[in-house]
């Protein structure tokens, strides 16, 4: 019985959440982008949407004493209502497109997302904050992805990471600060 249940979907699964867990260890991210496409295939986008935000949640909530003062509230609580104002949208995208074709977003979101990380380009517009916030509540509600848009504006790019940790970007820890 206990084979039954380690192999399969849940054993690929928790493969998976132990990968995403040392990367969001190492990395202070990127957990949901590794979980999300594996996930989608195994049990849905709608299921993986739940699942991946559920597991991020918790671990965010474990993190947030240790890095409550370290975090930009002026710029994260406006780019947050923002998302919560476009999460409908993505909820909207999630329920009504086919799963089949959802299971593809999901993993083009992540190739995509990945290519322009590793490019080391970054959002330089001025302002472009909200748009951010909106981008990232449409993704979080439809793939469970929301901190790419965030990370692509946050994370400097090619310059090398400060020796300390002044400053978090959001409400996971990173060794980054965000750039202006």
């Amino acid at each position: 019985m206990v084979a039954e249940i380690i192999s399969g979907s849940f054993g690929t699964a928790a493969a998976v959440a132990l990968l995403a867990g040392f990367l969001r260890g190492f990395v202070g991210v990127g957990s949901g982008m590794l979980m999300a496409p594996v996930f989608a295939i195994l049990f849905g986008p709608l299921q993986t949407v739940g699942m991946v935000i559920m597991v991020d949640a918790l671990v965010t909530a474990q993190l947030l004493p240790s890095v409550y003062r370290l975090i930009e509230w002026r710029v994260i609580i406006p780019m947050a209502g923002v998302a919560a104002l476009f999460m409908p949208v993505g909820t909207y995208l999630l329920v009504n497109i086919d799963a089949r074709v959802m299971v593809r977003a999901i993993a083009f979101i992540v190739l995509v997302f990945v290519l322009v990380l590793m490019s080391g380009w970054r959002y330089r517009v001025p302002g472009i904050t909200l748009g951010v916030g909106g981008i990232s509540g449409i993704l979080i509600a439809a793939t469970s992805m929301g901190n790419p848009p965030v990370i692509v504006k946050f994370f400097p790019g090619r310059t090398p990471p400060p020796p300390t940790v002044p400053i978090s970007p959001g409400i996971s820890p990173s060794p980054w600060p965000p750039c202006s």
